[in-house]
């Protein structure tokens, strides 16, 4: 149910079974689908409220454009084309063709193009083109690598696979893994069209 006085900007969606808290028309819904989701700013709940940072692209407002949630909870967060289910995100800064389920994202400073499952990324974390699956990623850095069954802290990790390990540091180009990780950038980039094929976006306006 929907609070009349703490709606935000909607245009060209669809909102069904959805919860909206102290949001203002600076919050926007663009083009996008929104089912059993609650946006709340700030959140009520003390451990979901967004952390003071010094970082310059701190989001103070939720912006929904091109995406696909389901089921989960949001606070100050700015997506585009993306598909987000069952999952709590807060104080994500930006998210650009991603994936997320099952999946906890706070205080997350970017993250594009890549997939997020039943994992943690916290501590102003930053993805690029990768895919994290069963794992904890904190106050790193991730581009164009894997990291599953993994726990990533202060690290900077690139053209990487991580396995069923624990990683603090720069790791440039390392296979932990038996497989390629080029294969796995092919793949992602692969996916990346299809989530766009898959997305099933309300048509674009025309006046």
């Amino acid at each position: 149910m929907m609070d009349p006085n703490t709606t935000p900007s909607i245009r060209h969606s669809s909102i069904n079974q959805c919860s909206f808290t102290n949001l203002t028309p600076a919050d926007s819904i663009r083009h996008s689908h929104l089912h059993n989701v609650t946006i709340a700013s700030p959140h009520p709940e003390p451990h979901l409220q967004p952390q003071p940072s010094t970082k310059k692209n701190t989001t103070t407002t939720t912006n929904i454009t091109g995406s696909k949630l389901t089921n989960s909870t949001i606070a100050h967060v700015s997506t585009r084309r993306s598909k987000i289910s069952n999952s709590t995100l807060v104080n994500v800064s930006s998210t650009q063709r991603v994936k997320v389920h099952d999946s906890h994202l706070e205080n997350v400073d970017s993250s594009r193009r890549s997939k997020v499952t039943n994992s943690s990324v916290t501590g102003h974390s930053s993805l690029s083109r990768s895919k994290v699956q069963n794992s904890v990623v904190e106050e790193s850095a991730l581009r164009r690598s894997k990291v599953e069954n993994a726990q990533v802290v202060r690290s900077q990790v690139k053209k990487s696979a991580l396995r069923d390990c624990d990683s603090m540091g720069k790791i440039d180009h390392d296979k932990i893994v038996t497989k390629d990780p080029q294969e796995w950038m092919q793949e992602s980039d692969g996916s990346d069209k299809e989530d766009e094929r898959d997305l099933d976006l309300p048509p674009p306006y025309s006046a």
